[in-house]
């Protein structure tokens, strides 16, 4: 059996609270790799970014050292970042992953300060190809 391989990577953003954003990713927890956290600013506004060579995971409270606990939810981090981002910005985190050429995934996950959506492609492609054919039945298989 191979092993899933996966990228994650956000769009750049801004948030309401910098201090509080930093501590959220730092306590990110990735199956493999650290989170990168990208930092640029433009007209005198920062925006934030970050990516990882694996998936993101869960996170970790601030008091714990280490990944002892093996179950993890990501979406405590989707709500974490949703209480830093800006009220006019959205922070999108895409996620690639494949394992050999048995199947492939991506998904983004949009967070507001409202909610929180997530958009797989492989259901927005099905649902596109309903539409183009005119039938609402249409399936297929994509993984093998």
């Amino acid at each position: 059996m191979a092993n899933y391989i996966s990228f994650t990577r956000s769009n750049y953003f801004r948030v309401t609270d910098p201090e509080a954003f930093k501590r959220i990713i730092n306590c990110v927890i990735t199956d493999e790799d650290s989170l990168e956290l990208w930092e640029r600013t433009e007209n005198g506004t920062t925006y934030y970014g970050f990516g990882a060579y694996s998936s993101i995971c869960g996170l970790r409270h601030e008091a714990e050292a280490a990944d002892d606990d093996d179950e993890f939810e990501v979406e405590a981090v989707y709500d974490a970042l949703s209480k830093v981002v800006a009220p006019d910005d959205a922070i999108i985190i895409t996620e690639i992953g494949y394992e050999k050429l048995r199947y492939l995934t991506a998904y983004a996950v949009v967070i507001t300060c409202e909610k929180t959506e997530v958009v797989e492609l492989r259901e927005a492609s099905i649902d596109a190809a309903c539409s183009l054919l005119g039938n609402p039945n249409f399936d297929t298989r994509m993984e093998y």
